[in-house]
């Protein structure tokens, strides 16, 4: 049962469409302790099988729904398994007579981070840690990513998001796995905003 208090859920707010309609697919076929394989072919054809989605599309999705705290998106270390459990599963869905799950639980040493597939080894996941460099106060990231962006967006334009991220985290507290998606979820709901007003109003009617 999908509970009417998710429309009112600042992390489902902060989806696109696309990635809200995953969600709650993910809850339709979870076993009964909130969790299910997350093979992004497999869930594109129970999903989306007419949509011109991509796999690495919903790799993408996937990343970032763990990022913003709806779901764990993680491995047993054997990769390429894969898997899904829904963080707030216990508190919205009521089962009865639930069957014990088959599928491994989530441990942090599983996760699967933005770029690569963590795995069980804590030096791995503390190089990787380590290695993010901090750009003003509270924005980290890799310097892969930090190049990804300019690549991207180009300088002035990743300076401007990673400001816009850091008074954001600084005024509002937030916490975010990853600040790369954060800012390209963003990005995406913002081109989704952006409207031509030279084109809509006419470039003689604006000054």
């Amino acid at each position: 049962m999908i509970h009417r208090n998710i429309w009112e859920s600042y992390e489902i707010k902060q989806c696109n469409f696309r990635q809200r309609l995953l969600f709650i697919g993910l809850i339709t076929i979870a076993d009964d302790e909130g969790r299910l394989k997350a093979d992004a072919g497999i869930l594109k054809g129970n999903l989306f099988p007419f949509d011109n989605f991509s796999n690495k599309m919903i790799e993408e999705d996937l990343k970032l729904l763990d990022n913003i705290n709806l779901i764990h998106y993680y491995t047993n270390g054997v990769l390429p398994n894969k898997y899904v459990e829904i963080i707030t599963w216990k508190k919205y869905q009521k089962v009865d007579h639930p069957s014990e799950s088959n599928l491994p639980i989530f441990e942090n040493t599983s996760r699967i981070d933005s770029e690569n597939f963590s795995t069980n080894s804590n030096s791995n996941s503390n190089s990787n840690s380590n290695s993010k460099i901090q750009h003003l106060e509270f924005v980290y990231l890799l310097e892969e990513e930090y190049k990804k962006l300019i690549e991207k967006l180009g300088e002035n334009k990743t300076e401007e998001m990673i400001k816009r991220l850091n008074n954001y985290i600084g005024s509002k507290g937030k916490k975010y796995k990853s600040h790369y998606f954060t800012i390209l979820n963003w990005l995406e709901k913002d081109n989704k905003k952006n409207i031509n007003w030279d084109k809509f109003l006419g470039e003689d009617n604006v000054k």
